[in-house]
Parts: structure tokens; sequence; C-alpha cells
């Protein structure tokens, strides 16, 4: 079964409805001087997330090294940018706590979404057609994620 486009676009459009709540929820507190660098740098591990797992989609069977070596690579990306965020020159003391508390829930968001959808997307069972059991499993996994989150 090849990648779906439409799920896939879909799958995209959820993975990022929580970065776009997180963005303007921050100009709430205050931090507009690092909103467009917060923004950036989430946008770029998710769109490395979702190449992933485009990736991974289109391997019949991934092999579980396949799949461990991917996911050291997603974490080295993730904290590279969550370096850059914390040395930004326009960093202030007060945001720092509010940066890397989003950054970690971004960071579970996308990795839970995508521990759902990549037993999915490589399923050859499924049919090519968007289905909202796909979308379920993906709304489940943000509860997953806001679990995890809450053992930071």
């Amino acid at each position: 079964m090849g990648f779906p486009v439409f799920s896939g676009i879909t799958l995209m459009i959820l993975l990022m409805g929580p970065y776009y709540l997180m963005y303007n929820i921050s100009s709430v507190f205050e931090t507009t001087g690092t909103n467009p660098l917060l923004f950036t740098s989430i946008s770029y591990s998710v769109s490395g997330c979702f190449l992933k797992s485009l990736l991974l989609a289109s391997i019949p069977i991934p092999s579980q090294s396949t799949m461990e070596y991917l996911s050291i690579i997603t974490k080295v990306i993730y904290l590279f940018f969550i370096r850059l965020i914390l040395q930004s020159k326009n960093a202030k003391n007060h945001e720092v706590h509010v940066r890397i508390n989003v950054g970690i829930l971004g960071w579970c968001i996308a990795h839970t979404a995508l521990t759902y959808f990549i037993p999915l997307a490589t399923d050859t069972s499924l049919s090519s057609d968007f289905s909202l059991d796909y979308v379920r499993l993906i709304l489940s996994s943000y509860s997953a994620s806001l679990s995890t989150y809450t053992c930071f």
C-alpha cells in the first residue's frame, strides 16, 4: 500500500494544531520576543518527525534497528533546537521555564502521535481511503502525550 496522501495531509494538520495553540498561548505569557524562534524550532521538529514517518511508511517492514536509529536522530535534532532556543540572543530568564516546558510537550506529542501512526501507516490491510479511525488514533495519542508530559 502506498502512503495515502489525504491521510498524510490530515496527519500534518493534526500534529501542527497543538503547536499553533501553544504559539498563541505563549503570547499570553508575554514571550513575544522569542515566539518566532520558538515556533520555527518546533515547526522544524514536527517537519522532521513527519518526514521520518513518511520514510518509515515507505519501508515495507521496518526493522527494529532502523526505528531505533531514526528515533535517536529525531531526539538529537530536537535537543539541538532546544539548545538554539535556550542560547538565543533575546532569551530572558523568566521565559526559559516556559520554553523548556513547551519544547518537552511538543516533543512528547509528536513522538507519541508517531508511535501510533507508524504501525498504522505500514499496515497493508488498510484501504487508501481516509477513515475516522485514523483520526481517532492520532487524537487519542494526545492524551498519552499529556500524561507523559506530567512526568516531567
